[in-house]
């Protein structure tokens, strides 16, 4: 990605990353690893949005709503993370 992205394509680009990341934290699996990985996947995902924001606040106004739901994700993934780590220890 890189450092500054245009006007034209600031909205889809940050969309897309945002679907990536909604995608994999939608995965199902029996699996508890592959689910830990696909949370993780997720929540890089939802963080490389919320730090292009963080560095270009101008940037905010074009992706309002999905910049609010990735800040809100990334707080909450990593307490979903532990508690599926919990789960694989028990």
């Amino acid at each position: 990605m890189p450092e500054k992205l245009e006007n034209d394509v600031l909205r889809p680009a940050m969309v897309a990353y945002f679907c990536m990341a909604r995608l994999h934290s939608k995965v199902i699996t029996l699996d508890l690893q592959m689910g830990l990985s696909c949370m993780s996947q997720s929540l890089e995902l939802y963080g490389k949005v919320v730090n292009y924001c963080t560095k270009h606040p101008e940037s905010i106004q074009r992706v309002e709503a999905e910049y609010e739901l990735c800040k809100e994700m990334v707080d909450l993934l990593p307490v979903r993370m532990d508690r599926l780590r919990s789960n694989m220890v028990q």
